[in-house]
This record gives structure tokens, sequence and C-alpha cells, in this order.
């Protein structure tokens, strides 16, 4: 069974560096783990649009509308780390602003608002396999020169990390069926 402690730790080995019992051990590896960790998973999510974080939501509009350009303004999800799409058959657009009430859709588009986007997904459980070695590896890289003393096994990490990330990104890519290219005025343009 995956966990973050799991995670933690396959990076922590990576380093040569003993394992943790729990992200609140009072230890300089636990202290990193606590401080870096959901940050690092954060930033992993949101650089790919992951197969297994996607959700699909339909989100009312805001009582408050935007004051200029827009009609309507949608909420995100609190869990929302990166819009991927939305869905707009009259291709009408939209922007991502952040408000005082917090990150938005503006857009002309009508209520409900269909999107998809990366949830900010914490159970080890539910990430792809591919996806926790990326990121122990990243976690791993981070905490290098920290843990070890050494800039040269950040360099070694760092390549360990970028094969992994294709890889996950590769395996990734093959879970859902090609994108096709219908021709419009600037792909023939280009002809």
């Amino acid at each position: 069974m995956a966990s973050k402690i799991g995670i933690i730790n396959s990076a922590l080995s990576q380093l040569g560096e003993a394992p943790i019992n729990d992200v609140t051990d009072n230890s300089r590896a636990g202290r990193l783990a606590e401080r870096t960790y959901d940050d690092l998973r954060q930033g992993l999510l949101r650089d790919h649009p992951w197969n297994f974080a996607m959700t699909r939501l339909s989100i009312a509009a805001s009582s408050t509308a935007p004051v200029w350009e827009f009609e309507r303004a949608f909420p995100l999800p609190s869990d929302c780390l990166r819009v991927v799409e939305v869905y707009n058959p009259s291709l009408l657009k939209y922007r991502i602003e952040n408000t005082s009430a917090g990150t938005v859709i503006v857009t002309d588009l009508s209520s409900p608002l269909k999107i998809k986007y990366t949830a900010d997904l914490e159970d080890a459980n539910r990430m792809d396999p591919k996806f926790r070695e990326a990121l122990a590896a990243r976690l791993a890289m981070d905490w290098a020169e920290e843990i070890t003393g050494t800039a040269a096994k950040v360099a070694q990490i760092a390549q360990i990390y970028d094969l992994l990330v294709k890889a996950a990104k590769g395996i990734d890519g093959q879970e859902d069926s090609p994108e096709i290219v219908t021709s419009n005025d600037w792909i023939d343009a280009r002809r």
C-alpha cells in the first residue's frame, strides 16, 4: 500500500539517509519533508495533465460578476491545481484570475461551466506508480545538497528524475486517445 511516508522514505533511500516514521519526526529529514513535500508534490502534479489526477466538474457562476470585460466569474474548486480544459463549444474567450474572493474563471460562457482540472491529489494510493517514483526522485533532488552536502549528488539525482518523469509522462500519454487536429484557417495558412 502506497503512502506519503513511503514516497518520502524512497527519496531518503536514494540519498543514503535512514528512513523516518513520520514527517513530524524531529530530524533533519523529517523537517525537510514537512517543509517541502506538499509544494514539490503539487508542482509535479501541475507540470503535466496527469490522467490519474484529472477531475471533471460543472461549476455555477458566482453571484459577483467581474467589474468589466466579462459577464460571469466561476470560482475554481479549492483542490484545483491547474485548469486543463474549459468546455467551450462557442469558442468564447476566458481567463483565470485571482480575486479577493479567490481564483476564478472569468468569461461570457453560460452557467454551469464545465471544466476539467488537475486535482490536488494527496492520497498516494490514487497516484500512478510511475508518478510516485518520479516524485520520490524530485524530493531527493531537492534535498540532496542539504542531506549529502555535495552538489554532485544533485546532478546525479537530476538525471534520474528526468528519466523517471519522462517515463511517467510517456505512460500517462498512452492512457487516452490521441487528439485529432482538425483543419482551420491557421493550419491551412501554413501549408
